[in-house]
């Protein structure tokens, strides 16, 4: 007959802890000089009787990761009253990986969309890899070619923990009609206050 043997309380705690750093050294940081940003052309501001003192636009975020990885994410950007920026956590997503690369005064980006929160009838997840180039200016500003869009430094985004979470979860697999076995997305946490 076997008997159970209990581990002691200090262990148990042990091994939560490490298990929670095991899970949040999974999500890579993201630095505020790594990130370029497409601002909205457009922004949205609530009515005044709400007294939200923000506004709302879409944007593009790119990620350039010293190593030569690349994150992608389309969504809203919220601005307070104060100027600060951060994801929308109400709005779609749309997450895209890869890699990149200079050459000279150009950045050659080799992507994929590996997430949307909103999936497309018939476009299977993660969609197939694209090439995008940019040209670099003295700034550091880089200006996407096929369509001149710009993207620049944003000092006031106040969200790099959501973007890393968000670049560095596990995603879905959708064929293009049905989710079908793999990784599943990951639950983002919503900001502090």
């Amino acid at each position: 007959m076997r008997t159970l043997k209990f581990i002691p309380f200090s262990a148990a705690l042990l091994a939560l802890f490490l298990l929670g750093q095991s899970a949040k050294s999974q999500v890579r940081e993201v630095q505020l000089d790594w990130l370029k940003v497409h601002k909205p052309a457009k922004w949205i501001t609530p009515p005044k009787e709400l007294e939200l003192h923000e506004r709302t636009g879409s944007a593009e975020l790119l990620v350039f990761y010293p190593d030569g990885q690349f994150g992608y994410l389309a969504c809203y950007l919220i601005q307070t009253d104060k100027g600060k920026m951060m994801i929308s956590r109400g709005d779609g997503l749309v997450v895209g990986t890869g890699r990149w690369t200079r050459f000279g005064n150009r950045v050659s980006v080799d992507s994929r969309v590996v997430y949307r929160v909103v999936t497309i009838a018939g476009r299977s997840i993660p969609e197939p890899w694209q090439t995008e180039t940019f040209s670099t200016k003295r700034n550091e500003s880089l200006t996407r070619l096929k369509d001149n869009s710009r993207f620049g430094a944003l000092s006031q985004f106040g969200d790099l923990e959501f973007l890393a979470s968000v670049l560095s979860c596990d995603r879905r697999y959708w064929d293009g009609q049905k989710d079908v076995d793999g990784p599943q997305p990951c639950m983002t946490q919503t900001p502090k206050p």
